[in-house]
């Protein structure tokens, strides 16, 4: 697996949702898919997952994505990891875990103020958290809006 990540704003030019013509463009369209809406608008990176392992005839190619946004979702001067997404066929094998490291890591060597919030906003993202490495979860602020969170 592949771990690297993009400068965004990626949504520029939009010709490359209705018109893909490189592997870059149809990896954009992936990852606008992926963080649908404005949610994507406020990140400054996004860090991408590659499978290389050829599944039948084909590359798997992209199979996770975490966005982090810098000033938070709302720019209210927060870093924040705004989404979090591992392809369903590739779950449970680290995907989430990585990126969300990598993510932290990257926050740490630019400086940014810690902790990075996290929003859980159901079990798979939870239990990731809880499974992080204490010397990763000490830089998160957990904001846990299961429905388990919610009612406790």
């Amino acid at each position: 697996m592949t771990v690297t990540y993009h400068s965004a704003p990626f949504f520029s030019p939009i010709d490359h949702l209705h018109n893909p013509k490189t592997p870059r463009d149809y990896e954009f369209t992936n990852i606008i898919i992926s963080f649908g809406g404005d949610r994507g608008m406020c990140c400054d990176r996004i860090f991408t997952a590659y499978d290389e392992i050829l599944q039948g005839a084909k590359v798997v190619g992209m199979v996770g994505a975490c966005s982090l946004a810098y000033q938070g979702e709302m720019r209210e001067g927060t870093p924040t990891i705004v989404g979090l997404y591992v392809i369903p066929s590739h779950r449970r094998r680290g995907i989430g875990t990585t990126l969300v490291k990598k993510a932290i890591q990257h926050s740490l060597a630019i400086n940014l103020p810690l902790p990075i919030r996290f929003d859980a906003i159901d079990e798979p993202s939870l239990n990731l958290f809880q499974k992080l490495p204490e010397e990763i979860r000490v830089k998160i602020r957990l904001n846990n809006f299961t429905l388990k969170g919610m009612i406790t």
